[in-house]
């Protein structure tokens, strides 16, 4: 499923830089997701179009295994420790509920609420909140980089929905810390505008 997903952004993205205002063009992009994202949350157009299919909405399981898990009584502020739940009483009692062998969640928002609580929620839409505005102010200096960094960002963002990967070693959690990185711009003397600011 990334794939699709990483296809359809970099030719997103790749719009968006011929634009003449491609920030504000990706702005507009991200507004239309939120909206549409409300509408179908208001209305169930998805869940609709899905069950006409003969489908349903529990995503392979993962809904059944989220409702499982959100039962536990884990500690809501500040969870039950880094990768500790599913080692615990109250992973067993999830994975005996559920009839099966897990550890995961299948679902990063939800398994850092497992590991951190609110604590660690908190600390999580901070960062991406920091980090994504500062990938989107980087959007359309034409950098390789910075189309790469928004295209891994919400590749990630949407990929935790689904599976558990944030703070997980793998290669898109390493993708998505370099995308949020910052990187200094050089000039042609090789001195970084910090240091032509500060000394030159």
């Amino acid at each position: 499923a990334l794939i699709p997903v990483a296809i359809f952004l970099y030719w997103l993205t790749g719009c968006l830089l011929k634009t003449r205002a491609p920030r504000t063009s990706l702005f507009l992009c991200i507004m239309a997701a939120v909206v549409l994202y409300a509408f179908d949350a208001t209305f169930k157009i998805k869940e609709t179009i899905i069950e006409s299919l003969g489908r349903n909405m529990t995503l392979t399981g993962r809904t059944v295994i989220w409702e499982v898990v959100r039962s536990q009584p884990n500690n809501p502020l500040i969870g039950g420790g880094y990768y500790m739940f599913w080692d615990s009483n109250l992973g067993t009692a999830a994975k005996d509920e559920l009839g099966m062998r897990l550890n995961t969640a299948h679902n990063g928002y939800l398994e850092v609420f497992l590991d951190g609580g609110i604590v660690g929620i908190s600390l999580l839409f901070l960062m991406l909140a920091t980090r994504g505005l500062a990938i989107f102010n980087r959007f359309g200096t034409n950098a390789k980089f910075a189309r790469m960094a928004v295209i891994y960002f919400g590749i990630a963002l949407l990929y935790n929905f689904s599976e558990s990967n944030f703070f997980r070693l793998g290669s898109l959690w390493m993708m998505t810390l370099m995308a949020m990185l910052s990187i200094p711009r050089v000039n042609p003397l090789g001195e970084d505008e910090g240091f032509q600011a500060k000394f030159g």
